[in-house]
This record gives C-alpha cells, sequence and structure tokens, in this order.
C-alpha cells in the first residue's frame, strides 16, 4: 500500500457517503429530507467528531512492508442525521 494515510482517508469518504444514502433512502421512506450532520464519528477514535469543528491528528509511523497481493482498508463511522419534512 503505496500511501496508507490516502487509502484510509478514501475509505472515510466512501463509509461516509455510505450513510449518508442510506439515511436518506430512510428518510425517504419516512417522508421526510435530511437536513445535515447532528455528530459524526469514526470508529475507534477517542469520542465523536462535532460539526463545524473537525480536529484530525495523526502519528508517524515507520513503513510497514507487505506481500504483493491486495490490501483491504475499512473504516466505520457513526454519523447522526437531522431530519425535516
Amino acid at each position: 500500500l503505496a500511501n496508507p494515510q490516502r487509502a484510509r482517508a478514501q475509505a472515510t469518504e466512501r463509509a461516509v457517503a455510505d450513510a449518508r444514502t442510506k439515511a436518506e433512502e430512510i428518510a425517504k421512506a419516512a417522508g421526510l429530507h435530511i437536513a445535515g450532520i447532528k455528530s459524526i464519528a469514526l470508529e475507534g477514535a477517542p469520542g465523536p467528531i462535532v460539526r463545524p469543528m473537525i480536529m484530525a491528528k495523526a502519528a508517524p509511523a515507520a513503513p510497514t512492508q507487505f506481500d504483493a497481493g491486495s490490501v483491504n482498508v475499512t473504516v466505520d463511522v457513526g454519523v447522526i442525521f437531522s431530519a425535516v419534512p
């Protein structure tokens, strides 16, 4: 994996987009619309990340050697959306 930070960032973007898509489907079924995000947390992170103040912290790490093959990068996010009629 040439750039693990970028891979994690892309996985996070996809996870948040997937959460929003699912929330929009649920809201539509209930006759509602998503108005915004109330809170968002990255699983394993030390607490929720609340908008508008998003802080990230990364510690430098030594490169890790991998055998050739595929590498899966996964993240879990918890998002609370607000919905309106």
